[in-house]
């Protein structure tokens, strides 16, 4: 799909920086409570020093963490999760057995694309799991998203899917970079590493909420780019 620049400057504020941001500050926080497990016997110059270079470590990591968290959210959240070929929303809501759409408006949004030249396979259940239906449907949904691209409730659905798949990759992240702190202060023998558990336990929390929301984004957003393809 292609924008133009301001829709552009929009969907990445709120699908790329936004995460990000959100990824790093939590980030920071995770760093300053386990600098305070590790080191709170130790002079405030020391402190303030290990602070000065724990901060710059996160600045230098936010440079890194759009690609990263991208590729985690597709890798692991899309192609593995709930967004795997067959389940994509896109795809789903084109099968006979799903219920986002009647087969009426089912039957109106084939006689359209045809009308286009797009040729796709009958929706029938058997076919839910054939590579040549599913192929058929990226086909038709790359020709929907060029025929929608300006529609404005659309580009809005896209901008909050995109933030909700992304900052899946950032709490994912971070879950694992809190791990691995916890080892660090189980390692050096403090028994305060509990408290890095209880917010491991927040993040576990806020990525299983946080997968709901993205399928349901990705739900909304398939509805609504085939009701946009027959007001177009």
């Amino acid at each position: 799909m292609v924008w133009d620049k301001e829709h552009t400057k929009q969907y990445h504020t709120w699908a790329h920086n936004y995460p990000v941001v959100i990824t790093t500050t939590m980030l920071f926080l995770l760093l300053a409570i386990t600098e305070f497990l590790l080191w709170s016997d130790i002079s405030i110059i020391v402190r303030i020093v290990s602070s000065v270079i724990g901060a710059s470590f996160v600045v230098a990591f936010g440079f890194l963490c759009a690609r990263i968290i991208r590729r985690i959210s597709k890798d692991i959240l899309e192609d593995r999760i709930i967004f795997q070929p067959r389940l994509k929303p896109t795809n789903r809501v084109m099968f006979k057995s799903n219920k986002a759409y009647t087969l009426a408006y089912k039957k109106r949004i084939l006689e359209r694309l045809e009308k286009d030249g797009v040729w796709l396979l009958s929706t029938q259940p058997k076919d839910a799991d054939s590579k040549a239906y599913i192929q058929a449907i990226e086909d038709a949904h790359n020709h929907v998203l060029e025929a929608t691209r300006q529609d404005a409730v659309l580009f809005d659905r896209n901008c909050f899917y995109g933030f909700a798949r992304n900052l899946f990759g950032g709490l994912f992240l971070n879950s694992s970079i809190t791990i691995f702190l916890m080892v660090i202060v189980w390692w050096g023998g403090y028994d305060d590493w509990k408290v890095l558990s209880d917010a491991l336990g927040i993040e576990v929390l806020l990525l299983i909420f946080n997968a709901f929301m993205t399928y349901r984004e990705g739900m909304d957003y398939a509805k609504r780019l085939y009701v946009a393809y027959l007001e177009s």
